[in-house]
């Protein structure tokens, strides 16, 4: 999305909403717009709103999980993370992301753990990896590091 289309998706999201006070994804939306601008706060009140009208919304709960990460709110983060891995343990990516607010509050052992999970359910997730690689690194783990780093590398060279 251009810069200049972020304020007309914003004026379109406002219209739906107006049109239909309980349209859930024009809130999710919108919260992702105001993300993607860097107003946190204004994205933290929309996802709040779309898992309002929904609490099931593992996109939401995501999504505001990596807004309180990105504000250094690690504890609300991780409990948006929680929530949705619990409605969809299956979710790599909420896994990995989880990962990494465990790693961003240097609990090691966790974010290893996610990592592992993660690549359990997706195993060329070169991105998961890499993380491990880096949180065995922060661990002194240095062999297990540098699997972790070349299995990345790897991944990443049979995409292209």
């Amino acid at each position: 999305m251009e810069k200049g289309e972020h304020d007309k998706a914003i004026k379109d999201f406002d219209e739906a909403i107006r049109l239909n006070a309980r349209f859930q994804r024009a809130f999710y939306y919108r919260g992702v717009v105001w993300a993607v601008k860097g107003d946190f706060d204004k994205a933290l009140k929309e996802y709040d709103e779309a898992i309002r009208l929904d609490p099931n919304s593992t996109l939401a709960l995501i999504d505001r999980g990596q807004v309180w990460a990105a504000k250094r709110e690690f504890d609300k983060a991780l409990k948006d993370l929680d929530v949705a891995t619990r409605l969809e343990p299956r979710n790599p990516g909420a896994v990995y992301i989880r990962g990494n607010i465990w790693y961003a509050k240097n609990d090691f052992d966790k974010a290893v753990k996610d990592y592992d999970e993660a690549i359990r359910l997706y195993p060329p997730f070169a991105d998961a990896f890499d993380n491990r690689g880096r949180a065995w690194k922060a661990k002194g783990e240095s062999e297990k590091a540098a699997k972790d780093f070349a299995e990345a590398k790897r991944l990443r060279e049979l995409k292209k």
